[in-house]
């Protein structure tokens, strides 16, 4: 279907501006905390940008960044069917046996949504054939229960994290450099998953 192309091109942008998110957080956390809340699904990330932004703002970044990413990686693992998901996922080394994690993940993805919503767990629910109704309602409970939690921690431990941000401010470029060498060596290793994956 011509859906495919779209949908496969915002879940793209989400992982790479994800990616980008890996290795500038703590600039953007220090001087743009809501771009980060937009771009970043890291709840480490979160807590630390909800002491530097107002609520509403930041629980309509953080849910719509996760609601973005749940329904169109949904909606693309659904559109590809399990055993295609498989193959694709084995081929750009997704996941080291993706003929395993794929089965599981469709038994344990959706408390697995609720605490750690992710693209490849959507995906995999989607293409596994799951409910879209029960999908949305553990995806948008998920949303919910990390826009608590990192705003519960911001009024909990506002001192301390905002001494936190202030001390990684300082150092912010040190963290910059170790973000990329980080995504680097993801990057080698997703390689080597894949060219070692067998070709089916």
């Amino acid at each position: 279907p011509r859906i495919r192309v779209p949908l496969l091109a915002v879940v793209a942008v989400v992982f790479l501006v994800g990616i980008v998110a890996d290795v500038v957080w703590v600039p953007l956390m220090a001087h743009h905390p809501l771009v980060l809340a937009w771009i970043s699904g890291r709840l480490g990330h979160l807590l630390l940008a909800a002491t530097r932004v107002a609520f509403w703002p930041f629980a309509v970044a953080m849910a719509a960044r996760c609601l973005l990413s749940g329904v169109s990686s949904f909606a693309w693992g659904r559109l590809e069917g399990e055993a295609r998901f498989e193959r694709l996922a084995a081929a750009s080394g997704l996941f080291a046996r993706p003929e395993r994690v794929v089965p599981v993940l469709s038994r344990i993805g959706w408390p697995l949504l609720v605490v750690y919503p992710t693209i490849p767990v959507s995906a995999a629910l989607g293409a596994t054939g799951a409910s879209a109704a029960v999908f949305g309602a553990a995806l948008v409970t998920g949303a919910a229960v990390r826009v608590a939690l990192a705003t519960a921690a911001s009024r909990l431990l506002g001192h301390q994290l905002s001494s936190v941000v202030e001390a990684l401010s300082n150092r912010q470029w040190i963290f910059v450099a170790a973000g990329a060498g980080l995504v680097a060596w993801h990057f080698v290793r997703v390689r080597q998953r894949s060219r070692a994956a067998p070709r089916r």
